[in-house]
């Protein structure tokens, strides 16, 4: 959703509430299930949920944060706790990254398909704004 304002923003909570509404569902479902096939279910049915439409828009630091703030809360309803250090841990082994890199991802496909349009309007926004941040996002991510 747009915001008001005097710089474009976009609001979140949209994304925010399908994914908390889906994770809580599958949760309250399957709790007491192995927690490997409770981030499993997550990553396959809530995440798509709060990154939908996200790379076609240049989000900030604190997005980013927001972003994140939902799979930390998630695993810390899991594994019940909340200190950010477990949690990464348990993030790391159980192969689910922050959700920033799937951003930063799927950012750098949506950029390098605007860059493969045969579109001349796309082409021309693609020289304009997205050749900077496709490099500075390759350059980040490693990737050439």
């Amino acid at each position: 959703t747009i915001k008001s304002a005097s710089k474009f923003m976009v609001e979140f909570k949209p994304n925010r509430v399908k994914f908390y509404r889906a994770f809580n569902s599958l949760y309250g479902k399957i709790c007491k299930a192995n927690e490997q096939l409770i981030v499993s279910l997550m990553k396959t049915f809530c995440i798509p949920l709060s990154m939908y439409g996200l790379d076609a828009i240049n989000l900030n630091v604190s997005a980013l944060k927001s972003l994140d703030n939902l799979l930390y809360n998630a695993f810390g309803k899991i594994f019940k706790t909340f200190n950010h250090e477990i949690l990464s841990s348990c993030m790391y082994y159980m192969n689910c990254q922050l959700l920033r890199f799937d951003y930063y991802n799927r950012r750098l496909n949506f950029l390098s398909k605007l860059n493969r349009s045969e579109t001349s309007v796309t082409k021309t926004w693609f020289e304009i704004n997205g050749k900077n941040e496709q490099s500075n996002l390759a350059k980040m991510l490693n990737v050439e």
